[in-house]
């Protein structure tokens, strides 16, 4: 266990000196608003317009750090973009057409959400999700164009778990929603590279009760790490959970939740088993449920 803790930790160490500035991704550059685009027939154009100044950008930014410099990357869209900001001068206003009936994401990272703008189509959007990225400005994720969720009875309750993946991919979390019954609401794991995963469903409001659990083969330091994965648990338009550390962890929720134990003379125990899929034979959990939660 030491010895697989010491190469986990080597890696994420690894992976973070081949940092956003560095990756040999499709870049496509930003474009001044003095030259607008003309969107073709069925594409809206996306801007997203700086009002940081100089001397705000050198106070925020004192000195050279790739790891928290800001960074613009859309990708959910067809069109694959990630524009880094080294500098002041990168910092210039950013356009691009996106298809009306598809629906992308726009994130935009390390940058006070007071100092941008994002417009979709001519209309000013919400900065939307925000996540933590680096303990003082975060990172967000908007959705713009034909994005749907899911449309609840009156009966139901909109449960909405944002999980945002981070820069270290290769230690992705599995997470779920259960009811009381066992059955899945949600069920996933991570891998994506610095996007937001959203999960939503309906689900029953009354006589419920609900359980979300999450795992992962390490717990990172997020004072260590800068853009590590994150989520935001929303039950009924209520933040109920948020995360940035962990390595087990459940909760529940919903109107019918008793205690598991007798307040007075009981505590509860927890047991958690993950099971990354390196196993094999009879010692191997099932595949399709690596995480699991058994209470004493």
């Amino acid at each position: 266990k030491i010895a697989l803790t010491f190469i986990i930790t080597a890696l994420a160490k690894v992976q973070m000196l081949f940092s956003k500035s560095t990756l040999l991704l499709p870049l496509l550059s930003s474009i001044s608003t003095a030259t607008a685009l003309n969107c073709t027939e069925g594409h809206a154009l996306l801007e997203v317009k700086y009002n940081m100044t100089e001397d705000t950008w050198n106070s925020t930014y004192p000195t050279a750090d790739t790891e928290n410099e800001p960074f613009l990357y859309l990708p959910g869209s067809s069109q694959f973009t990630l524009q880094n900001y080294h500098s002041f001068a990168d910092l210039v206003d950013f356009e691009q057409c996106l298809p009306r009936n598809e629906c992308s994401e726009v994130v935009v990272a390390s940058l006070p959400t007071n100092s941008y703008q994002i417009l979709f189509d001519g209309h000013s959007l919400d900065s939307g999700v925000e996540i933590p990225f680096n303990g003082k400005n975060p990172v967000t994720s908007t959705e713009v164009g034909t994005c749907t969720k899911p449309t609840c009875k009156d009966s139901e309750a909109l449960v909405d778990l944002q999980y945002w993946n981070g820069d270290l991919v290769f230690i992705g979390s599995t997470y779920r929603i259960e009811d009381q019954n066992g059955t899945y609401i949600i069920n996933a794991t991570s891998t994506s590279f610095d996007s937001l995963t959203r999960n939503r469903a309906c689900v029953p409001r009354d006589n419920s009760c609900y359980t979300f659990l999450i795992g992962n083969l390490i717990q990172w330091d997020p004072t260590l790490y800068v853009d590590t994965p994150s989520y935001n648990l929303f039950y009924d338009g209520k933040l109920i959970s948020k995360g940035d550390s962990w390595l087990f962890g459940s909760i529940q929720f919903g109107d019918s939740c008793q205690p598991r134990c007798n307040q007075d003379n009981e505590s509860i125990v927890e047991l958690f088993l993950y099971d990354d899929g390196s196993t094999s034979g009879a010692n191997k959990f099932d595949e399709e449920d690596p995480l699991s939660e058994s209470l004493l």
